[in-house]
């Protein structure tokens, strides 16, 4: 759910208490996507979020796949510096 807000600059489903919010994703619930064809940094949010939600924790991408995924952010990022 942290990258979640990150993409969205808000919290998945509004002003839901924590326990709402724990409730729905135990009931495999997930807040709707926003596109992301607008900027290639939230295209790779986007895609790892997915990924991360999947159904089948066996599927889910372990700590280091994450860390991977996200090496352009840091690219990215630290290009102006």
């Amino acid at each position: 759910m942290i990258l979640y807000e990150i993409l969205n600059l808000s919290p998945p489903w509004g002003d839901d208490s924590a326990e709402a919010i724990e409730g729905k994703v135990r009931g495999n619930e997930r807040p709707p996507l926003p596109d992301a064809r607008d900027s290639p940094v939230r295209v790779l949010l986007r895609d790892l979020i997915v990924k991360t939600w999947d159904q089948n924790p066996s599927v889910r991408p372990e700590f280091e796949e994450i860390v991977l995924f996200l090496r352009p952010l840091e690219d990215f990022y630290l290009a102006d510096t």
